[in-house]
């Protein structure tokens, strides 16, 4: 498991830059908090909807003929709808680069010494 570190449990990074930080802010042997986080990467498909998509196809049919389209797209299954996304996902996967971001879960606060 990798972790990331923040001083107000928002603005993450590594633990380096974060004893930095508290070494460059404080008198040495001033007691500091810190929050640790799991970092969780993220990919395409955490983004990837296919009840949106099929939402939004759904409204321009009806944006274009009107209520003829309102039962349009209103068979499609549940495991169609997963297919489709997993179709997307490795679409995106083979074509653009994974997402450069993560997400900081499950925090807790820890406490460091500035030296």
């Amino acid at each position: 498991m990798e972790y990331v570190y923040s001083l107000n449990d928002e603005g993450w990074g590594d633990f380096e830059d974060v004893v930095n930080d508290v070494n460059e802010n404080n008198e040495a042997g001033t007691i500091v908090d810190v929050y640790k986080a799991e970092k969780q990467p993220q990919s395409h498909s955490d983004f990837i909807s296919a009840d949106r998509i099929i939402e939004d196809i759904q409204e321009d049919a009806f944006g274009t003929v009107g209520e003829f389209a309102e039962d349009y797209l209103e068979d499609v299954s549940e495991s169609d709808k997963e297919t489709l996304a997993a179709i997307i996902a490795n679409w995106l996967d083979s074509t653009a680069a994974d997402p450069r971001f993560w997400l900081a879960a499950n925090s807790t606060k820890e406490t460091i010494i500035a030296e």
